[in-house]
C-alpha cells in the first residue's frame, strides 16, 4: 500500500493498493472466506436465511 496526496484536498492522503498489495490481498482471500464461513455462516443453522436476506436488503436500501 502506498499513500498519495489527494488531488481534491491537499490536507488529506489516499491509500493506494500497489501491485504487491494486490497479490497479498489475493493470498489472504481464501483464508478470509474460510474464516467467514466458520465464524458466521456455520452458526446460522436453523435460522430463516430468506428472512435474514430480506432484512439485509432492507438495511442496504435504507442506507
Amino acid at each position: 500500500m502506498a499513500r498519495e496526496q489527494s488531488e481534491q484536498d491537499a490536507r488529506s492522503f489516499n491509500a493506494v493498493l500497489t501491485d504487491a498489495g494486490l497479490v497479498r490481498l489475493h493470498e489472504a482471500e481464501a483464508v478470509h472466506v474460510v474464516s467467514v464461513r466458520r465464524h458466521l455462516f456455520d452458526r446460522l443453522e436453523g435460522v430463516d436465511l430468506a428472512g435474514l436476506a430480506t432484512a439485509f436488503q432492507h438495511i442496504a436500501a435504507t442506507g
